[in-house]
């Protein structure tokens, strides 16, 4: 991951939110999960957090979760038909 990552990206604080939340959602503690991204080098050197959020940043982030839930629902047929 962080050879594609190669201190080219950025992420905003809320899709970061977002990655915590859904660590939580699993039964991880999103705190320690921040703090070893950051130990690995990962979270503030290959994956940089952009300062803000603009709406069309939203917007991009809401079409972005919309397409994983069509993948998930595709994926849940696929797999209950067999």
């Amino acid at each position: 991951m962080e050879q594609a990552l190669a201190g080219r990206a950025t992420m905003s604080a809320v899709n970061l939110a977002e990655v915590l939340s859904k660590l939580s959602d699993i039964g991880l503690q999103p705190n320690k999960e921040a703090e070893r991204l950051r130990a690995e080098g990962i979270l503030g050197v290959s994956l940089k957090l952009a300062p803000r959020a603009s709406s069309s940043d939203a917007r991009r982030a809401t079409h972005a979760r919309r397409a994983r839930d069509r993948h998930r629902v595709g994926t849940q047929c696929e797999t209950a038909d067999g």
